[in-house]
């Protein structure tokens, strides 16, 4: 009703606002809809998109699991054959026990492997003893000499900076990364 209306006997002066109840009513109605679709496909079981997706996880695990034991039989064979370290075994077990646990999630969980699926073994061929001077004196030689060749570099800069000279090295066009190369190369 509007103001200044006349108003005639059996008008109505106002009426209800009842949207947030019919709101309400086609709220629950939807999640009514939504229930009885969750029991029709429990009903039913998996549909057919959820299973191709499982299958598709299934064999990416396997895959993984194949590249995994293909490249520990590589890493195995380089150790063998004195290339690589039992370092790079060690670095290798967790990938591959570990390959299947990333992918088994949800149903595929009862397939995850928890011990793994290759046992490492680690035989040295070289210094079966373990005698850690014959593997640390090699090492110690590498670390004297690039010790030996920083401090030659760093008093061949400080006889520049004695003499006065490093100024003119500064003020040439060369750069800082090419002044140190003229001062490590001979």
């Amino acid at each position: 009703m509007q103001r200044g209306r006349q108003v005639n006997a059996g008008d109505a002066l106002f009426a209800l606002e009842n949207a947030r109840e019919k709101h309400a009513r086609d709220e629950a109605a939807q999640r009514l809809a939504q229930a009885r679709s969750t029991l029709e496909d429990v009903k039913k079981g998996r549909r057919p998109t959820e299973i191709a997706s499982l299958e598709a996880q299934l064999s990416q695990a396997r895959a993984e699991l194949d590249f995994s034991q293909k490249e520990y039989q590589r890493e195995e064979g380089l150790v063998a054959g004195g290339a690589a370290t039992s370092n790079a075994l060690g670095a290798l077990a967790p990938l591959l026990n570990t390959a299947l646990q990333n992918d088994f999630k949800g149903p595929l969980a009862f397939l995850a492997n928890t011990n793994g699926p290759i046992d490492l073994r680690v035989h040295a061929l070289c210094n079966p003893e373990a005698v850690t001077q014959y593997n640390i004196v090699p090492g110690l030689l590498g670390v004297v000499l690039t010790m030996t060749m920083v401090l030659i570099t760093a008093m061949a800069i400080t006889r520049e900076r004695e003499r006065g000279t490093m100024e003119n090295l500064l003020s040439m066009p060369t750069r800082p990364a090419e002044v140190l190369a003229g001062k490590i190369i001979p």
